[in-house]
Parts: structure tokens; sequence; C-alpha cells
């Protein structure tokens, strides 16, 4: 039973009303994230996106949503890039394009600088077998263009005077907490939006650091932020780059 249900006949109220109240709660608990805070790619959590949102985009999975987004960064990561390329020597630009062969230009050019994993390069590329794709993707690496991260994700290298967003702190240990959190979110609400993503890892967060919370804390941060209206909530919409509480990339093995 999902855990918004389950919150409903608790206090004995809807259960879209129980949904609101735990969206707003996890609100008022990102008021404490601090400055410090990492920010990750959402991709990351495209597995746990099983909830439509008013950002889905029309007759597809909800995970749409997320590649959605993808394409909306790589078409500006790379209207970026022209015009980065315009300012810097065409000499430079082209050493690198001219030494690549027409498959790695194919796979290069599905490649931006926000994470995308190997699954998600053959889907595009259904006519590539992957065994050119990988030898592509480690030419591109040799050459300084590409990274490869754990779990089989790949992400452009940012080169001096580009343009990117920030994606740090992926390591086998990280990628391993963001496992547990998405554990998390399946066992408790069977899935989310990607559209409020962020929501639902402060809740992972506050229920990490329970012991932490001191009794009432919660009731009086909400008091002092005051009134969230179901107006906010529908218009807040988690960014590609989601912050994320550092303790949550250290995360113990909390469902063994």
């Amino acid at each position: 039973m999902p855990e918004d249900r389950r919150f409903a006949r608790l206090v004995g109220c809807a259960q879209s009303t129980a949904l609101q109240i735990l969206k707003r709660s996890a609100m008022v608990i990102q008021t404490e994230y601090r400055d410090t805070d990492p920010e990750i790619s959402t991709t990351l959590f495209t597995e746990v996106f099983f909830r439509r949102s008013g950002e889905s985009p029309a007759q597809q999975h909800p995970s749409a949503e997320q590649s959605a987004v993808n394409q909306h960064l790589a078409e500006d990561a790379e209207n970026k890039q022209s015009d980065n390329d315009e300012s810097n020597s065409e000499e430079a630009n082209l050493t690198a394009d001219e030494v690549m062969s027409d498959t790695e230009r194919e796979v290069y050019a599905h490649i931006t600088f926000e994470p995308i994993q190997l699954d998600d390069l053959l889907e595009k590329l259904p006519h590539l077998d992957i065994g050119r794709i990988l030898a592509s993707l480690t030419t591109l690496e040799v050459a300084g263009l590409v990274q490869s991260l754990p779990g089989g994700i790949y992400l452009r290298i940012k080169t001096a005077g580009s343009s990117g967003s920030l994606f740090t702190l992926i390591t086998d240990a990280n990628l391993q907490s963001f496992r547990r959190i998405k554990e998390f979110i399946f066992s408790l609400y069977h899935g989310v939006s990607r559209k409020h993503l962020e929501k639902y890892v402060a809740l992972f967060w506050f229920f990490f650091k329970r012991e932490q919370w001191k009794s009432g804390e919660l009731l009086k941060l909400c008091a002092s932020i005051g009134h969230i209206s179901g107006r906010q909530i529908t218009q807040s919409v988690t960014p590609p780059l989601m912050k994320i509480p550092i303790a949550c990339l250290a995360v113990p093995d909390i469902f063994s």
C-alpha cells in the first residue's frame, strides 16, 4: 500500500489530501538544505518515474518526461557549444572532428553534458551494434572528449570555455546510495513523477536523518514557513540538476 494511502487512513482524510500534506511537508524540509549541498542529474532516478504529471508527454510512459528534459538540455548544450565554436579558433575546433570516424561522430553527437546511459545510446542508435558503440566510446574517452561513469553512464567532458550543467560526486558508493533512495521511493510510494522527484528525496532525507529531528521540530518549521498553496505545489518542477543533501551521498544499507 502506498505511503500516502497509509497516511490518509492514519489521519482520517482523503488520499489526495494526504498527498498534498506530504508534498507541503517535503517543500518545507527542502528549506533546510545547505548552499553547499551538491546537485545531481535526475537522469539517475529515471527507473522510479511511474506516475504522470502535468509535465509528462501525452500518451507516453511517465519516464518520457525525463527524455523530454534531456532533449531540451541537449539542444541547449548544442546551441551554447555552437556559440563557443564561433568564438574559438576554427582550426582547433575542427581537429577533434576531423580525426573522428563517421561512427564516432554519430555516437558523440548523442552525448551531451547531461549523463546518458549506454542502454539509451543503444536505443538512439539502433542501426549500430553494441560493439561499434563501445569501441567509439573508448576512442572518445582516450581523446578526452567523453567521460565514463560507474553504471554505464557517459557524458561530455567540459573543455575550456564550454558550457554545461554541473555534474559532480558520482562514485560507486554514491550510486549505491542513489539506489537505496530509489528503493525507498518504490517501497513507500510505488514510483513518482519526475516533476515531484525532489520532494520525495526530501522525504527520504527526513526519514534517513529522523533521529536528528527533535520532537515537534518539523511542525515548528512548517509554522515558520507559512502557508504553501496548492498552486505553489503544482507549479514547482524538479530541475534537471536537483539539489540533494550531502548526507544522501553516504546512505547505509537500510533495506537489508
